[in-house]
């Protein structure tokens, strides 16, 4: 009598967290299209053509004003300003936003880095603290294409989108050195953009400066929708 050997082959579904599709988060790719794309270096507010709107840079655009590329060594870093550029004017700055698809109740978790200047000179008066610094999603967020490098001009207001998520806020944000963000947060709707920018307010002629480097975001398991709310008032 003849043996029967059956052959079972099982099939696993393996569910592996992935990264997202935002790329250049840590700022170092970027084709140059001319001389004015050249990273500038040290901490300065040199406006020369910004990296997120004249050049063509991998994954991120400028949403207002124009936003640098800094270079400290063999380091590249994203840098933008918000406040009052003069006495009368309102709250303009700079922001960026990375491309990627947020799906509605999916969860990511975000992890970058943030600090401020500590440079106290320059014109108008810089501070070494942040009133705001947030990171949000959003959706509506245009492309610049181009900018005015008058401080005061309309493409240095800060944009409304058509909706947007608050993931994390830091209030009074006074870190020189590298601070790391590291949160978990849930969709609560669709978006296609991962929104960063400044928002200072402390009075006529003051500005602050943002630092943002090393930007990645994750799938993970499911886990409790929450938005981080961190206090760095002195």
């Amino acid at each position: 009598m003849k043996k029967k050997t059956y052959i079972i082959i099982f099939f696993l579904n393996l569910s592996l967290p992935f990264y997202s599709q935002i790329t250049g988060g840590d700022f170092e790719n970027f084709s140059f299209t001319g001389g004015d794309c050249v990273p500038n270096t040290g901490p300065n507010l040199t406006m020369s053509a910004s990296p997120f709107v004249a050049c063509s840079f991998f994954g991120w655009s400028a949403s207002h004003g124009s936003p640098e590329v800094f270079r400290n060594g063999t380091i590249h870093h994203a840098t933008m300003w918000s406040g009052r550029w003069s006495s009368g004017t309102d709250v303009t700055g700079e922001g960026i936003f990375g491309s990627c698809h947020f799906y509605k109740n999916k969860v990511y978790h975000l992890t970058l880095k943030l600090a401020c200047s500590s440079s106290t000179s320059g014109t108008p008066n810089i501070d070494n603290f942040i009133s705001n610094v947030y990171i949000k999603l959003a959706t509506g967020l245009s492309q610049l294409s181009t900018v005015s490098y008058a401080p005061t001009s309309s493409y240095y207001v800060i944009p409304t989108p058509s909706s947007q998520q608050t993931i994390a806020q830091y209030t009074g944000f006074n870190s020189t050195s590298w601070y790391t963000v590291d949160v978990y947060f849930t969709a609560d709707n669709d978006y296609d953009r991962l929104w960063i920018y400044p928002e200072h307010s402390n009075g006529s002629s003051h500005i602050s400066v943002l630092f943002v480097d090393d930007v990645s975001v994750e799938d993970c398991i499911p886990f409790a929708n929450y938005t981080t709310t961190s206090s760095f008032l002195h």
